[in-house]
């Protein structure tokens, strides 16, 4: 289905192209990108959600019981998981960390990305649990787990 309504909006991107200039003096090319931005906000329009919808709306039901009962959460091996699956906490480490130190190049950042098997049972969350790690236990325990 999106990528059907990505083929209509490039089709509409190339007849725009060839109706209307695309490059202005003093200014950049308009990219698809731009142009995929501009149907966009003309679509929405100024609407904006409430802040208390946004809100109840980034926030999980899983994300409100992972302090709860602790001791129900046990990790899961699932057959058919791969290791591809990125530890919850070290990827909201880094990403915290990339955050509030843009100009650190990516191979130099302290936390990394770590792949694991293994999730929470009740939470569905992937956590790793290497040796040296508090990441299963900081996200079951700490409100602010990324710190």
């Amino acid at each position: 289905m999106l990528k059907c309504l990505f083929w209509c909006l490039y089709n509409s991107f190339i007849i725009e192209m060839s109706l209307k200039q695309h490059k202005y003096v003093g200014h950049r090319r308009r990219t698809f990108y731009d142009f995929v931005d501009d149907v966009t906000l003309s679509l929405i329009g100024h609407y904006r959600a409430s802040t208390s919808i946004r809100k109840s709306l980034s926030r999980t039901e899983d994300d409100e019981n992972r302090l709860i009962d602790v001791g129900g959460h046990h990790p899961e091996h699932l057959p058919d998981a791969t290791s591809n699956n990125t530890c919850a906490v070290c990827r909201k480490k880094r990403n915290a960390y990339q955050r509030s130190h843009p100009d650190v190049p990516k191979k130099q950042i302290p936390h990394k990305l770590t792949k694991t098997v293994f999730r929470c049972t009740q939470c569905k969350v992937f956590l790793c649990s290497r040796k040296n790690s508090t990441c299963w236990k900081d996200y079951h325990t700490k409100k602010q787990y990324r710190r």
